[in-house]
């Protein structure tokens, strides 16, 4: 399924639980289901930084799929090791 890129700011409260929720609308006006589907979330210091300081995937479940709703989750002591005071992520279903 081929869509349009979309961009959002999110922002991530070190030593905070982090689990943000989202929803894709497709052509047709209506949430898109991503039964069955898997994800990976990179996000790095820099678009052109090699390493990743975050991995999350549906593999490592910290990418959750409940049909419509695509959600993250990372706990306080995982958000308290980030150093980065900025990133930058994609999110590739």
């Amino acid at each position: 399924m081929a869509t349009n890129p979309a961009q959002a700011d999110l922002i991530l409260v070190q030593g905070a639980t982090f689990n943000p929720v989202f929803y894709f609308t497709g052509s047709d006006g209506n949430d898109i289901d991503w039964t069955g589907y898997t994800a990976r979330m990179k996000a790095r210091a820099t678009k052109e930084s090699a390493t990743a300081v975050l991995d999350l995937t549906t593999a490592n479940s910290k990418i959750i799929i409940d049909g419509t709703a695509v959600k993250l989750l990372l706990t306080a002591t995982e958000t308290a090791a980030i150093t980065e005071p900025k990133m930058v992520y994609d999110l590739e279903m």
